[in-house]
């Protein structure tokens, strides 16, 4: 084996910034706390397009119309972080109770009836 003559000792230095990942991170491509980000992000969107989608849906029934279908996809394509926030159980979740809480909440605070 050769000796590396800038490391005589071969000793390996660990940035502060960069530390080296834990053996179960290695092969994953998006990291834990990344796939909570795109989950929340994942729900503000989903909850806006469920919203909308519902209000397509009535306008469909009453105006015998095919506009809910193209909403929907058009929702469907926008969100751009549903695969990193689909990559971990912590994403998922993330992502359902963001969508749930805004869906619960909402309408609770902004709508009453006084």
């Amino acid at each position: 084996m050769a000796v590396n003559p800038l490391d005589p000792y071969n000793v390996k230095i660990v940035d502060p910034n960069n530390p080296p990942l834990a053996p179960g991170e290695e092969d994953n491509e998006i990291a834990v706390w990344q796939s909570i980000a795109a989950g929340v992000g994942s729900g503000l969107i989903k909850a806006v397009g469920s919203t909308v989608s519902l209000a397509a849906e009535l306008i469909d029934l009453g105006l015998d119309t095919d506009k809910a279908a193209d909403v929907e996809e058009f929702f469907d394509n926008l969100n751009p972080f549903e695969e990193a926030a689909e990559e971990t159980l912590a994403g998922k979740l993330k992502n359902f109770l963001t969508t749930s809480i805004l869906l619960k909440k909402l309408p609770k605070k902004h709508w009453q009836v006084k």
